[in-house]
C-alpha cells in the first residue's frame, strides 16, 4: 500500500472546539500530563481524545491477539472483509452487521481508570485490513500502546504494532512492507 508509516489521527478536545489532524507513526505514545497540542492554543489538559483510521498490513494469517494498555476510555475495530486495491470500508466501525469487529473494547465505568492492558483475539487473513482505533483522556496522564502477537507468539511474536505496517491512506497501489 502506497503512502507513508503511520495511521490518520484525528485530536479533538471536548466538543470538537479544538481539533487538529496528523499522521501518527508509532502506536506507544506518552503524553504525561500535557494535551496533545500547546495549552496556548486552547488545548485543555484533559478530556481529549484521538481517533486513528488507516490500514493494517497482516504478514501472515493466524489468529491474533491485539493489546492496547493506555488509561481511561478506548476501542479498536479491524475491518475482516475483502478489501480490493484502493477500497475502503462502506460502513463505519460502529455499523451493525458490518465487516466491523469490535476487537477491544474499554469503557472506563469508573471514569478515571489507571493504566491497564486489555486483550481481544480474531483470525485475520494475510493482507491489508481497515483498523480504527479510539482513544480518550478524561483526566491525569495519558498514554496508549496498541500491541499484537499471534497466538502461539512464534510467527509474530508480542510487540508494538510496528509503523511499516500501518498507513493512513489507501490508494491503488498496493505493496506490501
Amino acid at each position: 500500500m502506497q503512502g507513508s508509516p503511520g495511521l490518520l489521527a484525528h485530536y479533538s478536545w471536548l466538543d470538537d472546539s479544538k481539533s487538529n489532524w496528523e499522521v501518527l507513526e508509532e502506536l506507544d505514545q506518552d503524553y504525561g500530563t500535557q494535551p496533545p497540542y500547546p495549552q496556548s492554543e486552547g488545548w485543555g489538559l484533559d478530556e481529549w481524545s484521538v481517533t486513528l483510521t488507516g490500514y493494517l498490513y497482516v504478514p501472515h494469517a493466524a489468529d491474533y491477539i491485539l493489546t492496547m494498555t493506555a488509561d481511561d476510555q478506548f476501542s479498536v475495530w479491524i475491518n475482516k472483509g475483502d478489501l480490493a486495491m484502493g477500497d475502503h470500508p462502506t460502513a463505519s466501525p460502529a455499523a451493525p452487521g458490518s465487516d466491523w469487529v469490535h476487537v477491544i473494547d474499554e469503557p472506563c465505568s469508573t471514569f478515571v481508570c489507571e493504566e491497564h492492558a486489555v486483550t481481544g483475539t480474531l483470525t485475520l487473513a494475510q493482507g491489508w485490513h481497515a483498523l480504527h482505533v479510539y482513544y480518550y483522556d478524561v483526566s491525569n496522564s495519558a498514554a496508549f500502546k496498541l500491541e499484537w502477537q499471534t497466538t502461539d507468539n512464534s510467527i509474530v511474536p508480542r510487540a508494538v504494532i510496528p509503523s511499516r505496517c500501518v498507513r493512513g491512506v489507501c490508494s491503488a497501489r498496493v505493496r506490501d512492507p
